[in-house]
This record gives structure tokens, sequence and C-alpha cells, in this order.
């Protein structure tokens, strides 16, 4: 009787191990910890925007590339947990998003964050360039197809452009969050969004 016991609390044991439900996690809010005077740049590549997220010693610039609306924006910095104390843009839109101050402008300087918009569309930060569709900087974010590559550290391509060179890896999709670490190096993160 007592093997009979024991190998029926066996037999629980086993099942209970091999067929334990899976539990979903969620978090809330999404930290990538950045260090003092290290910029993070998240690209916030959604189907109603390009934007990117530059956060510097707790100040965030949120830099409109393009934009329809801001439904997709705000439920992506609410998981982000950034207020927004800067929207920069190189043409007006009307943005319902808050912040201390909207600016359109050609040339910027944010918390030594160089903004630029005159030839081609640049961030600029401790001798580093990102720039959107252009190959003449460090790093590339393109949106649009057909550009040539150059010598760059690391390409970042959006989910709705098809490069002719596959060697490339496609750093943007919407199952993460692609963040561009700079200081003296640079570190590319991604954090799966649906954790």
């Amino acid at each position: 009787m007592k093997k009979i016991i024991l190998i029926i609390i066996l037999f629980i044991i086993i099942f209970a191990i091999f067929y334990k439900k899976e539990q979903k996690v969620s978090i809330e809010y999404i930290d990538y910890n950045l260090e003092y005077n290290e910029l993070g740049i998240t690209f916030l590549d959604l189907n109603d925007s390009n934007s990117l997220l530059l956060t510097l010693n707790n100040t965030n610039i949120l830099y409109i590339i393009n934009y329809k609306n801001s439904k997709g924006l705000k439920k992506n910095l609410y998981r982000l947990n950034k207020k927004i104390d800067y929207i920069v843009m190189n043409k007006k839109y009307d943005i319902n998003i808050k912040a201390s101050k909207k600016i359109i402008n050609e040339r910027l300087i944010i918390n030594n964050i160089i903004i630029e918009n005159v030839n081609y569309q640049a961030i600029k930060y401790n001798n580093k360039t990102l720039c959107i569709n252009s190959s003449n900087c460090d790093f590339i974010y393109f949106t649009k197809d057909n550009i040539k590559l150059n010598n760059n550290k690391a390409i970042f391509i959006n989910r709705n452009v098809h490069m002719k060179d596959s060697l490339h890896e496609q750093w943007l999709n919407n199952s993460v969050y692609t963040i561009l670490k700079l200081k003296e190096d640079y570190e590319v993160l991604q954090i799966i969004k649906n954790i």
C-alpha cells in the first residue's frame, strides 16, 4: 500500500513539473540604466510616426522624423516611463504630447547634444554622429530605400525599408525597443516590448 501511495505522489510531482502552465510576466516600465553623461537614443519606429527619444542625464528629447498621430508614441513613452522635456521637429506638426518646449529648428544644442536639420538630419554627441538617411556618419538610421552605405559602425533600418545589401542586420522591429547608447564608445541594446 505504501508503494502505491508513493507511486501516486511521485506521479503527481512529475505531472506538476512537466505540465506546469506558462506564467505571463508584466513589466510596467522599462529602464535601460544609462550612466551619467551617457546618451541613450531609443528608436520609436511606429506605424503612426518615426521618432527618436534622446535621453541624457534626466533630460528627454523627442526628435520627430515624420509624424501622423500620437497614439503609438504616447503608449511607448508611457512604457519607457519618460516625461518629455523637448519635442524637436524639422517642420510644424500638431503633436498631442505634453512637453516643456516644442521647437522647430534647423540647428539646436541641448545639454551638449547637437541636433541638425540643415543639409541632412543628424544628432551629434561626444564626437559621434547618428544621421537619418545619410551615410556620412558613424551611425545611420534608414527610413528610405536605396541609400548607399559607408564605413559605418552601426546601421538601423526602418522595418518598412528593404535594403539590397543583406549583410546588414535589421535592428528595428515591432517586438523590441532598440537603444543606441553613446559615451566614449557605443552599445546597442534590444529590450523585448512584451515582457
